[in-house]
């Protein structure tokens, strides 16, 4: 990813804003950066892959038309000590983004698809 976008509801959004302002917008944005996913899953869609790439660390990311919550590990090191936390975002998903995710489940861009397991 060329741009880093801080892990917050603005910065989720910032990142999903990126992708386009149509399903058809967003599916070309998609294509262009080689995500593929799984349709009918919340948690292996196009949408969640493309996050995962956008930020890394995550633990956990689901996804559907209405909200995505998105779950990031984080790792801490204080006094030859380790600490491990977990941060969480709750996102309503954006109009353009909920389009594409009814697109994608009906099979209007089987080029997007997962082709392997």
């Amino acid at each position: 990813m060329a741009e880093a976008y801080p892990f917050t509801d603005e910065g989720v959004t910032a990142a999903l804003d990126a992708l386009g302002d149509d399903s058809h917008a967003v599916a070309r944005a998609l294509e262009r950066l080689g995500v593929t996913g799984n349709r009918d899953s919340c948690e292996q869609c196009l949408i969640a892959n493309y996050l995962d790439r956008v930020y890394p660390g995550l633990s956990r990311v689901e996804v559907n038309r209405e909200a995505i919550v998105l779950e990031l590990r984080v790792v801490t090191f204080d006094e030859g000590r380790t600490d491990i936390d977990h941060a969480w975002l709750r996102v309503d998903t954006t109009d353009p983004i909920s389009d594409f995710i009814g697109d994608f489940d009906a099979a209007r861009y089987p080029n997007l698809e997962r082709t392997t397991p």
